[in-house]
């Protein structure tokens, strides 16, 4: 039931206004002068300054200054005016501009609230170009109503407003939105004597008896109602069968079909396709209740997908990232930075829908559904890959130059197994890597872009990471993929040797996800591999087991640039086929092939200090009969070799006894002594008291 016009009441044109001024100071909050307006001529005299439709008092800004009229929703005192903006131009910017035969009018205004008086101001835009956009008709709104004095109700009054007529702008929706003034302003009044906010209160009530002559139209407006709020739903069409019961004299079956039929057509053209139109769902949130309607309720997570899935935005955990990816935002916004830009287009939403949700609330909904929407794209590429029985990592070794090479070949295609392996890692019991699959050689000889093109995706490689344990930026950038290098491997490994030892070999890695407030610790999913180019570059004692060195004769760099993306996946799923499924941890070398690997990295460990002058010094193939027990000081006194401390000697010789089994050691008093061969050329150590010992019996 809509309120009636009263032809013989008095058409009601008071209202008051605040204005500045100033003219145009988008930052201005002072509106200190007011004005009654009774006429066109008094609404033209306050239209040239910047003004406010509802009153305010004065008060102080953020920094303590006083202001007088503030305009400030803690300032608001009263309005008797509801101000509303027509700008006729499509928010939405995926969709296609408003083409010149749907623009909104002043008279379109007046069809849609019957009997509402409301003044017209056309703006400073009024048919003239804007942002690139053709002219058309731009105005302001002035609404008559009954003094308002609660700002929750002047608030919900506007949304009342949109909801009725969503052509209004739902960017000048906020409670202490201003006008800007106009030069020479163009004034209009439109005449009634219903109030708009009692137009807007009995808009949905209807009467319990629709006369004759009325019942089409009655029906038509309700059944656009009932649409809105309900969707086109069973209950909806329900709704429309009660109201079309009170018709005073029932309408015919096609009448009330061409009704329904018609509304259905407007409602999925017009309202569903607006980007103001609330949802049902998101209508059950909205706070009307200074209106008389539903009451604001916490958002939830569920309210958080329904309006992600209006919005056509999807929010997912990439399991080998670990970062959120977000697709479906309006082109305007970039993809690189949409996991910062979703939260506040879903506070806009929230605050616009009249909807309650603080940060805090809703970064917990999108940790919750981006962990219910997790996924593992290398899973999804092996599961999508049917392997063809082609050997591709035959020819892998083949392009790598080492397969005539069958302990690199194995170092390969261990690497390959573990590489699959983590990708899959076990959330409830992961596991580590075990090896750095290590190619040498020349630079320019083509080795970041061979790990680059077997990673499949720009976004799952990373190339020359350098790890700084100490930095979480570093941690965070190195296993936030699938394959990372590891840069300037040569110097790296001069620090933290232990400590990065155990990082490339850790089980999970643990770190703050984004939304979350928590750290989240998961299982590693990076494989790392490196590239170096000089030869000797491993500088730990007890033989740097975690890297698998290959030395390509040469890398075959136009194969490497020919791989196709297919050919990548299929050799991928032939590790998967193959290997994985055989064993998932199948990729860790057995303890002969440790052993094997530890001599072989001697060619590619750096000397330690003092182990050149100590092996000069020593004659390794004397007989053992002329081999000595002796202490560490005594070596270096006795051999000469001067700027050695005995802490670097010992470890030499460490690293000598684990390559050479006729080295032995054993401790005399707590003081070590190393079973060694004489000085070179067959001189024997001098016999100084305890310090030099003869080899006494057989080894």
């Amino acid at each position: 039931m809509t309120a009636t016009l009263n032809e013989t009441a008095p058409a009601l044109t008071e209202f008051t206004l605040q204005y500045s001024g100033v003219t145009q100071k988008k930052n201005n909050t002072s509106y200190p002068f007011t004005a009654v307006i009774h006429s066109i001529d008094d609404l033209k005299k306050v239209a040239a300054f910047d003004n406010i439709g509802a009153q305010h008092s004065d008060g102080k800004n953020n920094r303590g200054k006083l202001i007088k009229g503030y305009r400030s929703v803690k300032t608001y005192k009263q309005a008797n005016c509801l101000p509303v903006e027509v700008d006729n131009e499509q928010k939405d910017p995926l969709k296609p501009d408003i083409p010149p035969e749907e623009w909104v009018t002043p008279a379109d205004v007046a069809a849609a609230f019957p009997g509402v008086p409301f003044y017209v101001v056309y703006s400073r835009h009024h048919m003239k170009e804007k942002n690139g956009k053709p002219a058309r008709p731009r105005f302001h709104v002035y609404f008559i109503m009954n003094t308002v004095t609660d700002v929750d109700r002047f608030a919900a009054l506007k949304l009342k407003a949109l909801e009725h007529f969503p052509q209004f702008d739902s960017d000048a929706m906020d409670r202490a939105h201003f006008f800007y003034g106009v030069e020479n302003p163009q004034v209009e009044y439109y005449p009634g004597n219903i109030p708009v906010d009692t137009f807007l209160v009995n808009l949905d009530k209807l009467p319990d008896v629709i006369p004759v002559g009325t019942r089409n139209n009655t029906l038509s407006k309700y059944a656009a109602k009932i649409l809105k709020r309900n969707g086109d739903t069973d209950k909806a069409f329900e709704l429309f069968q009660q109201a079309a019961d009170r018709c005073e004299q029932p309408l015919e079956e096609s009448e009330l079909k061409t009704i329904w039929n018609s509304a259905q057509g407007f409602f999925h053209k017009e309202i569903e396709s607006s980007p103001d139109y609330i949802p049902p769902d998101a209508y059950e949130l909205a706070d009307f209740t200074s209106g008389g309607g539903k009451k604001k309720k916490p958002v939830t997570s569920d309210d958080v997908k329904k309006v992600l899935a209006e919005m056509n935005i999807t929010v997912r955990l990439n399991l080998i990232s670990g970062m959120v990816e977000v697709n479906g935002l309006p082109k305007a916004y970039s993809k690189e930075n949409a996991a910062n830009t979703l939260p506040v287009l879903l506070m806009d939403y929230f605050t616009k829908h009249n909807m309650k949700c603080s940060r805090t609330t809703l970064d917990d909904c999108l940790v919750l559904i981006e962990d219910e929407n997790r996924f593992n794209p290398v899973e999804e590429m092996l599961k999508s890959t049917t392997w063809d029985g082609h050997d591709y990592l035959k020819d892998l070794a083949e392009i790598l130059g080492i397969a005539d090479n069958e302990r690199e070949t194995l170092y390969l295609n261990k690497w390959c197994h573990q590489t699959i392996s983590l990708a899959l890692n076990d959330d409830v019991e992961p596991y580590g890597a075990d090896g750095v699959l290590t190619i040498q050689g020349d630079q320019g000889a083509g080795k970041t872009l061979f790990f680059a093109t077997i990673a499949v995706k720009s976004d799952w490689f990373a190339e020359g990471v350098s790890i700084d344990l100490g930095k979480k930026d570093t941690v965070i950038q190195s296993t936030g993929c699938w394959i990372a290098e590891l840069g300037e491997l040569d110097s790296t490994l001069k620090k933290e040797q232990s400590a990065l030892k155990a990082f490339l070999t850790s089980r999970t890695d643990t770190y703050r996800l984004p939304y979350a407030h928590a750290q989240t610790r998961r299982p590693r999913r990076t494989s790392f591999c490196a590239t170096v180019n000089p030869k000797e570059f491993l500088n730990d004692e007890t033989g740097s087991r975690r890297f698998w060195v290959i030395h390509p004769s040469p890398l075959d760099v136009e194969r490497v640039k020919g791989l196709s993306a297919e050919w990548v996946k299929q050799m991928w799923a032939q590790v998967y086929e193959t290997l994985y499924k055989k064993d998932v941890q199948g990729f860790r070398l057995t303890k002969e092939e440790l052993q094997t690997l530890q001599l072989e990295n001697e060619q590619y460990s750096k000397p330690l200090a003092g182990e050149i002058e100590i092996t000069d010094n020593l004659d390794f193939d004397a007989p053992l009969d002329k081999w000595h027990w002796v202490k560490v000081s005594a070596l270096l006194n006795h051999a000469g070799i001067r700027g050695v401390s005995s802490m670097q000697a010992g470890r030499v010789l460490a690293k000598l006894a684990a390559q050479d089994k006729r080295i032995q050691v054993k401790n005399v008093h707590n003081v070590k002594q190393y079973l060694l061969p004489p000085l070179s050329a067959y001189e024997e150590f001098p016999r100084t008291g305890a310090d030099v010992e003869p080899l006494l019996g057989p080894l």
